[in-house]
């Protein structure tokens, strides 16, 4: 899948800095996560920007931050949720949410 559109709400891209953060750790509910997935969140933790504050604007990419000296990364974002870790149903719902909150995003690459 290839990314097609790049403004995502706040939500959206403090759910994917959760997701990726939660990969990164090698947790083994892990494998809950579509290959097809993890590719779309990587995408979106490397090139969003977060507001410094004000909810329900979009980020941006890179190139449109370097219009706007008010941005910054997002490395600081949110940890996930510690439930995560015990907590199937809750990490399917955080997965679902996101893929639902993202579908307009994709294009099938090919």
């Amino acid at each position: 899948r290839v990314l097609i559109n790049l403004a995502v709400n706040r939500k959206v891209a403090i759910l994917a800095y959760q997701l990726n953060d939660f990969i990164s750790t090698g947790h083994n509910f892990g494998h809950l996560i579509p290959d097809s997935t993890k590719q779309v969140i990587e995408e979106l933790a490397r090139k969003y920007f977060r507001p410094p504050s004000s909810t329900g604007q979009t980020f941006l990419t890179g190139a449109r931050r370097a219009r706007s000296s008010s941005l910054e990364p997002i490395s600081e974002a949110p940890s996930w949720p510690s439930d995560w870790a015990v907590d199937k149903p809750l990490l399917r719902k955080a997965i679902k949410d996101f893929e639902q909150a993202t579908q307009h995003l994709t294009a099938p690459s090919g």
